[in-house]
């Protein structure tokens, strides 16, 4: 849900005269999911807003986005992670969590749709199959969601189910009155 709000926001900044009144009300709805991934995916739009309002130009952003790496490698990831759950335990302790049920979920459900897509490649196994496919993997590997839609239609689909990815990357970066460093972070919030 906290991606759908992402999206929103982005599109509110990105194509069209800014709704105030729009933006507070995906603000405070995204403040209330308490997602995790919602909040990481905050400075994404901060750096669209910034790049589109011409407050800093596209070298200050991969600048900043050079250093900020930087930063993590040598502050070490596993300090920033618990600078985050210091700072607020509750919405931050699952990126902690190296077998916790979150953590298992976001990686293992795109590896089972990888290996539903890997066994029927070519016709995937159509939605229906998938999700009995899917509710079965789920005992298996003790996860508790799907969470990675574009992998999901992949397995479903097949083949054909690649058209989704690739073309959701290339409209994006068709789009005119968007400068590069805007498309990737619009590119990191879909995938």
């Amino acid at each position: 849900f906290s991606s759908f709000l992402v999206i929103a926001l982005i599109c509110e900044f990105c194509f069209k005269k800014v709704n105030w009144v729009n933006v507070l009300l995906f603000v405070l709805t995204l403040l209330s999911t308490q997602s995790t991934a919602g909040y990481l995916m905050i400075p994404l739009v901060i750096i669209l807003v910034f790049n589109k309002r011409k407050y800093i130009g596209n070298h200050m952003i991969l600048t900043s986005l050079i250093t900020f790496f930087c930063f993590l490698i040598s502050f070490g990831f596993n300090n920033f992670i618990k600078l985050l759950v210091k700072i607020n335990p509750e919405l931050f302790f699952k990126l902690t969590l190296i077998e916790g049920e979150s953590f298992g979920t976001r990686l293992e459900a795109p590896q089972i749709d990888l290996m539903i897509f890997k066994e029927n490649a070519f016709f995937g196994v159509g939605f229906t199959e998938y999700q009995s496919l899917f509710k079965e993997f789920i005992y298996l590997y003790g996860i508790n969601s799907q969470t990675s839609t574009i992998t999901g239609i992949i397995a479903s689909l097949g083949i054909l189910g690649l058209i989704f990815p690739i073309a959701l990357t290339y409209g994006i970066f068709k789009l005119k009155n968007i400068n590069f460093v805007s498309k990737i972070a619009i590119l990191v919030v879909f995938l």
